[in-house]
């Protein structure tokens, strides 16, 4: 018999279930350290400093000038000047870009928890794919010890320890076959190990526990399927960066609108004249002329609108195409939950039932050893296939709460930007 200790390669460590806190706590370390969620981060800092960067006011102009002159012309006329000149706000100009940048924050945010779940979602099947060859290992392991029992009793059945009758051989190929597949779990469990590892930025070859799949598997209903259709548009990272993205071509039309008024500056203009120093100031205001590009005005206000209504067609379109997948991935919950619910109250305690039952009978001779050892294969593969099933479920969970996540699961506070 394969020791598991060896076959997990941590002797002495608990068993750890893959329960929600068990998945909280690879989901904070997926936040924590991932390079893609800081990026994302990163990003998301940068927009909301964007939002800081809105301009009220323009920078103030500043000139110095000479005049050129030679003989009197140069003592009776003004030798240098100094002008200043300062744009005015346009009306609502600021108020528009500042709410388009806000947008921006908003889509930035939202794409942060689209990088960080699709991240989890990545780790938390794989822990789930490890938490399953787990315990068919675990399974097999119990198969190898009760098929070296019987090959035992097989043996004193004969009257001789060494004996190899028949009995003796079709026990020893089933103890072969199932060795064999019990090893080829090994570098199937390495893997696993390796991918879990590497996404979580650990050594790769860092150990893990064994891992055990949650017992409780709970049919989901209708009207939790209508709760998650309705939180959908509030939940999902992509429909609120869409939200985000579709404000922020709203405020580019206020943006386009507002650019094509007339700009305002005022200015002061001194200037230093003869040779007593005389100081001549003129203050004026200037105004531009934008009536002569009216044709590009409305090209840039059409192109505002176009994109404003293309993003809002993106979302109705992206919408449609999420629900599909709620309603198919919670098919695929209660499916699952099913199929287990079954596999564990009725169908493998009846096979454990009628297993035992065999054995008893062929201790006494009543049964033929294929029937054992038939009963026995049926009754691994049904808890094979129960504890698949919990894994089916326990992967479409997540994948569901991918689709529409707790509302604290999208928004990522920013990171704090290193001071210049």
């Amino acid at each position: 018999m394969i020791p598991l200790g060896l076959v997990f390669g941590v002797v002495g460590a608990p068993i750890e279930t893959v329960d929600p806190a068990f998945a909280a706590a690879l989901r904070a370390e997926v936040r924590a350290a991932h390079p893609g969620v800081a990026g994302a981060q990163a990003r998301a800092a940068a927009a909301e400093a964007g939002v800081r960067a809105v301009r009220r006011w323009d920078d103030p102009m500043a000139g110095v000038a000479g005049r050129l002159a030679s003989g009197e012309r140069r003592g009776g006329e003004g030798e240098f000047a100094f002008s200043g000149e300062q744009g005015l706000p346009q009306s609502g100009l600021y108020a528009a870009r500042r709410h388009e940048a806000e947008a921006g924050v908003a889509m930035a945010v939202a794409e942060t928890g689209t990088a960080a779940l699709a991240v989890e979602v990545r780790v938390i099947k794989t822990a789930v794919a490890l938490a399953l060859t787990d315990e068919s290992m675990a399974l097999g392991a119990q198969q190898l010890a009760w098929l070296e029992q019987q090959e035992s009793a097989a043996r004193a059945s004969l009257g001789d320890p060494q004996s190899t009758g028949t009995p003796v051989l079709r026990i020893g190929a089933e103890l072969a076959r199932e060795r064999q597949r019990l090893t080829s779990l090994t570098p199937q469990r390495l893997g696993l190990v390796g991918q879990l590892n590497t996404l979580l930025g650990r050594p790769l070859g860092a150990e893990w526990p064994e891992l055990a799949l949650p017992d409780q598997v709970t049919e989901p209903t209708a009207n939790e399927l209508i709760e998650l259709l309705a939180r959908l548009p509030l939940a999902n990272p992509r429909l609120l960066a869409l939200k985000g993205s579709s404000a922020a071509a709203h405020a580019g039309v206020a943006v386009a609108q507002r650019a094509r008024q007339p700009r305002f500056a005022l200015t002061a203009e001194t200037w230093t004249i003869g040779d007593q120093r005389h100081v001549d100031t003129v203050l004026g205001a200037r105004m531009s002329l934008p009536w002569g590009q009216r044709a590009v005005y409305r090209a840039q206000v059409d192109r505002a609108r176009e994109l404003e209504r293309g993003v809002a067609l993106d979302f109705n379109s992206l919408e449609r195409d999420l629900r599909g997948e709620v309603v198919a991935v919670h098919a695929a919950v209660a499916v699952a939950a099913q199929k287990s619910l079954s596999l564990r109250t009725g169908v493998v305690p009846r096979l454990a039932e009628a297993s035992k039952a065999l054995d008893n009978a062929w201790l006494s001779s009543r049964v033929s050893l294929l029937e054992i050892l038939e009963a026995r294969r049926a009754l691994l593969a049904a808890q094979l296939d129960q504890r698949s099933a919990v894994a089916d479920y326990a992967s479409a969970q997540e994948s569901l709460r991918a689709l529409v996540p707790p509302l604290n699961a999208v928004s990522i506070p920013l990171r704090t930007p290193p001071s210049p």
